[in-house]
């Protein structure tokens, strides 16, 4: 029993070292990787605004959320095309910003969503 236990105790270091604890190189793709990614350092604005068009794309594509706000997937996508770049510029500003506060990127991808009108708002 005691050698289970010890096995199972270098097996779970393995894994943490080699899968958990790899936060520096996350390449922002998703909203979700924006959070990862700040666990350990900053991320840019570059990075902020392709997380915020995803998660933005990802409202858009559900159809109960866009019948709900009155809208359809197509024109969510259409207007998030429109909007995004004038959006991300009024929001975020020209400047290359980095950001390692979670709470303040949470808001701003709120109002990211608001502004391109995913919600219908």
């Amino acid at each position: 029993m005691k050698y289970i236990l010890i096995l199972l105790i270098c097996f779970g270091g393995y894994y943490v070292t080699k899968n958990g604890l790899n936060f520096g190189d996350v390449e922002v793709k998703t909203h979700r990787d924006i959070y990862r990614k700040m666990d350990a350092s900053s991320v840019t604005s570059k990075e902020v605004i392709i997380g915020f068009r995803e998660h933005s794309t990802t409202l858009c594509n559900d159809q109960g959320l866009q019948a709900a706000s009155g809208k359809s997937v197509d024109l969510c996508l259409e207007n998030l095309d429109k909007f995004s770049e004038r959006c991300a510029d009024s929001i975020l500003g020209s400047g290359s910003n980095s950001f390692s506060d979670k709470k303040a990127v949470a808001l701003l991808s709120k109002r990211f969503v608001n502004c391109v009108g995913v919600m219908g708002i």
